[in-house]
């Protein structure tokens, strides 16, 4: 009964932990450092874009815009970031023809971006991200 008592207790603990840190991590504002403001705050401030990269981070790390815009001659931008799923590269892709009129666009993606089963996490940093750098749609 001693035992049970003190299993119980450890259960209940680790239980309530582990909601405590599922509400926080929907409350608390995603970390100023996360692959989606790094990408929006860089791609504020770049200029003559003519090429973008979109996709997951298959993308991200895959296409790095200083080996490749001296062979290709482009001037691109790497817009990939961490599970970017179809619909956030719908909207970068939306932004950067509107703001920066580019002419290419390059898809870098795994399987699994694909699908529609993952968690709304990596969606919800990268519209509030998004947010932060400028209103989608609104210019």
């Amino acid at each position: 009964m001693r035992y049970f008592k003190k299993f119980s207790a450890v259960i209940i603990f680790l239980a309530a932990m582990c909601v405590i840190n599922s509400v926080l991590t929907y409350v608390l504002e995603p970390a100023e450092d996360s692959s989606s403001a790094t990408m929006w705050s860089g791609y504020n401030h770049a200029k003559n874009i003519d090429t973008i990269y979109v996709g997951s981070s298959l993308c991200h790390v895959g296409f790095n815009p200083d080996v490749l815009d001296p062979i290709t001659g482009y001037h691109s931008y790497n817009m990939g970031t961490n599970a970017q799923m179809l619909a956030e590269s719908y909207m970068a892709i939306d932004t950067a023809i509107r703001e920066k009129h580019i002419k290419r666009v390059v898809f870098g993606f795994g399987y699994f971006c694909m699908q529609r089963r993952q968690s709304i996490g990596s969606e919800v940093a990268f519209y509030r991200a998004r947010g932060a750098y400028g209103d989608w749609k609104s210019r």
